[in-house]
């Protein structure tokens, strides 16, 4: 059902990297104010000196979407999130992913029961010497 990411609660501290360069002199300190998506969030990055900046659309380090190298990619505008150095992720943080891939598990398995009820009234239907679209008999 793919991979699960990690997906950290809102006010959650993650270390950001401008640009998508994970490197130790490249992180600033974030936090995370909504979740977008499975292992993406909107950040609020806190710099050493200056004013808060946001981003939205960041995505997480090790996300697939991130292995695009183009320099007007969503790692360039938007840099990277990771967890601090020495944490991992919470099994919790992944509770989000799960949720989504089972819905949509659950979305296609709903389909597919209701695709097999109208081929199945359809069935009923022609056996009966009528077509779906033909009027019912008059007396």
């Amino acid at each position: 059902m793919g991979s699960p990411l990690p997906t950290p609660p809102i006010s959650t501290s993650v270390v950001w990297y401008a640009k998508g360069k994970v490197e130790s002199e490249n992180q600033q300190a974030a936090i995370v104010t909504k979740i977008e998506a499975p292992g993406r969030v909107t950040l609020t990055i806190l710099p050493p000196r200056g004013m808060p900046i946001h981003k939205q659309g960041v995505y997480y380090k090790d996300d697939p979407i991130m292995q695009g190298t183009s320099p007007l990619s969503v790692k360039q505008q938007c840099g990277v999130w990771a967890y601090p150095d020495g944490k991992s992720p919470a099994k919790a943080h992944y509770v989000y992913h799960e949720r989504l891939l089972a819905r949509r598990h659950q979305d296609l398995l709903d389909e597919q029961q209701r695709q097999a009820e109208a081929a199945q009234k359809r069935k009923e239907l022609e056996s009966g010497g009528q077509s779906p679209s033909s009027p019912p008999p008059t007396a």
